[in-house]
């Protein structure tokens, strides 16, 4: 449970959730996300296929909420772009960690008080570690805008051993910002040194067109289904390109030549349903988005590394897997 809460709790964290333009792009309008889609990233099917075990981690969240009718989660903050407190509020790291969270907020509050009057103070947690320790950072919101550069003023000195920094609201996201473009930079110069290399220009990716790729979720185990039976499930087989199915795994991937033949097939299936054996019921549909994205990378990944051991002799090596965290 605890892996879970962590997970959903950096999807919706102050370090992700703002610069993902994905996950913004599912959010209605007051910011609420549907849990299946949440559930369809395959960080998240690694940990768990059951929607009320995430429902039920987050029952200790205090970041991310749970829908009334449970179908849906959104941040417990508003986004720093439509923070109305933004102006006066202040980012402060320093203190010493705890798992404390009471102990924490009075520690930052007791510091911050000394320029002004505080109003509320929210303590952020390390989501790399495995209790999500406090990590001595919060934000603090001051009654009014005054005190914030009194709180500025203060950044660098010393509080019972600890260097204390600040920065305003704004200028810490900026931050954020700043230093996930010169990742995305750094990423590319590499990726692009990478192609330059005379072993990796041999590394041809998978042409896989978008809208070709449909999933088969299975709703009960399937120890004995094997590729074509997953295959016989549509009548048009011989545009079929690949199959992708793990027996110990619920969802199955089938790769069309094409959009158009992915389509049809849906189509087909959807006017004319059919079962496994043994009375195997599956849902068929489209993968899209993010998902999608992820299963080209993953195809891309699989074939670079299969490569690069053909170039190295067979020796085991290639890319390291990255999965949406």
């Amino acid at each position: 449970a605890s892996s879970v809460l962590r997970q959903v709790e950096y999807y919706f964290s102050d370090e992700s959730f703002p610069f993902d333009d994905y996950m913004k792009s599912k959010s209605n309008e007051e910011g609420w996300i549907e849990i299946e889609e949440i559930m369809a990233f395959p960080k998240m099917r690694q940990l768990t296929k059951e929607k009320q075990k995430i429902i039920n981690a987050l029952a200790m969240s205090d970041s991310v909420q749970v829908s009334a009718d449970g179908n849906s989660l959104s941040r417990k903050f508003p986004m720093p772009d439509k923070d109305p407190d933004a102006e006066r509020t202040i980012y402060i790291n320093g203190f010493a960690s705890t798992t404390d969270k009471e102990k924490m907020e009075i520690t930052i509050k007791t510091w911050s008080e000394k320029h002004g009057t505080v109003e509320a103070v929210r303590a952020l947690r390390n989501l790399n570690k495995e209790d999500r320790i406090l990590d001595g950072s919060a934000f603090v919101k001051y009654k009014t805008k005054d005190s914030v550069p009194k709180a500025l003023a203060a950044s660098g000195t010393v509080s019972k051993g600890n260097k204390i920094t600040v920065y305003t609201s704004t200028d810490y996201f900026e931050r954020i910002q700043k230093k996930k473009e010169s990742i995305a930079r750094k990423k590319k110069e590499k990726e692009q040194a990478d192609d330059d290399d005379p072993v990796n220009r041999k590394i041809v990716q998978n042409d896989i067109p978008k809208g070709s790729i449909l999933s088969i979720t299975l709703a009960n185990a399937a120890e004995d289904i094997v590729r074509d039976d997953l295959k016989a499930l549509f009548t048009d087989t011989a545009s079929i390109k690949y199959v992708e199915f793990k027996n110990t795994d619920p969802v199955a991937y089938i790769r069309f030549e094409s959009a158009e033949h992915a389509k049809a097939a849906l189509d087909a299936y959807t006017t004319n349903p059919t079962q496994l054996k043994d009375n195997i019921q599956v849902q068929v549909a489209a993968v899209q988005g993010q998902a999608e994205l992820d299963y080209i990378e993953r195809a891309n990944q699989a074939k670079r590394a299969a490569t690069k051991r053909k170039h190295s002799g067979g020796k085991k090596g290639g890319y390291s897997k990255r999965a949406r965290k």
